[in-house]
């Protein structure tokens, strides 16, 4: 969860008494919620105050994935005297509160526990709530954090229940960033999906090997397409030959390699070692 955070220095004293009154806060509700659950006569006020520092507990800390556990324990005791209008209200409540949760901070939306919980109630409302996802998501990836593979995760998820159609997500996970790790490793999911239907493998292949000499012509110190470059070079070892693509092979090799502006970084060498490798073309970096 701290990718790409920046370091700072230790807390000053007014920092460090604030955090310590707040671990406190924390502690002293966390003993109160213990309490209310192991009550299983609780009052319907009991019930409310146990939601209501669930809420305290998660604002200040929505790591806690038990925390989150005890949230979604407690909403399935209480959907099951509620009707089916009245449940809704109490689940479109909760999904509000997780939305804000996830999109109070960068660290926040890389909580793996909120997501699971999203998804079940998500999986409660129905296919209405998960229409009503990529309107949502789309746009933060689109504008905060193109890389949180939290968010790319879910997308899946919410593609797998029809909620975002395949010319939709294609066009948005096959172009943006060409150091964006997330995005490739969408990218390569959706190639894999265009192969196993039945798609020229050659055609296919030639244009991605295009696209990895326009992200290093983009960005040459980046090292995420060469990542997709060894996927791509495992699917053409499995070609009966690889006479198709040795062109295009020798043409990034040549323009990674011989460009006097940037040294090919490390791990980007490593993955075209790994590529060449793999398609019997080593000596290209001799």
């Amino acid at each position: 969860m701290g990718h790409g955070k920046e370091k700072r220095g230790p807390l000053t004293d007014e920092e460090q008494q604030k955090k310590t009154e707040v671990k406190e806060k924390w502690n002293a509700w966390f003993q109160e919620a213990k309490g209310l659950m192991v009550n299983a006569e609780r009052t319907p006020e009991e019930t409310a105050g146990l939601k209501t520092v669930l809420t305290k507990l998660l604002t200040v800390n929505p790591a806690c994935y038990y925390i989150w556990n005890a949230r979604k324990s407690l909403i399935e005791t209480e959907l099951a005297s509620l009707s089916p209008e009245e449940a809704r209200k109490v689940l479109t409540s909760e999904l509000h509160f997780n939305t804000a949760s996830l999109l109070k901070s960068t660290d926040n939306s890389k909580i793996y526990s909120s997501w699971y919980y999203r998804r079940w109630l998500l999986s409660q409302l129905g296919q209405e709530a998960w229409l009503a996802e990529p309107a949502v998501w789309m746009k933060q990836l689109a504008e905060r954090d193109t890389r949180n593979f939290h968010v790319w995760d879910h997308m899946l998820t919410v593609r797998a229940h029809g909620a975002l159609s395949e010319d939709s997500w294609r066009e948005y996970a096959m172009n943006g960033e060409a150091s964006n790790y997330s995005l490739w490793h969408q990218r390569a999911g959706l190639v894999r999906g265009i192969l196993d239907s039945g798609d020229d493998v050659t055609s296919t292949i030639l244009r991605e090997f295009e696209e990895v000499m326009m992200a290093n012509a983009q960005d040459p110190t980046g090292t995420s397409y060469w990542h997709y470059f060894v996927w791509l070079c495992s699917v053409v070892a499995k070609q009966e030959t690889i006479e198709p693509f040795a062109e295009s092979i020798e043409t990034i090799v040549a323009l990674a390699a011989d460009d006097p502006t940037t040294a090919l970084p490390r791990d980007g060498r490593r993955c075209l070692e790994r590529g060449l490798g793999l398609v019997g073309r080593g000596e290209l970096l001799a």
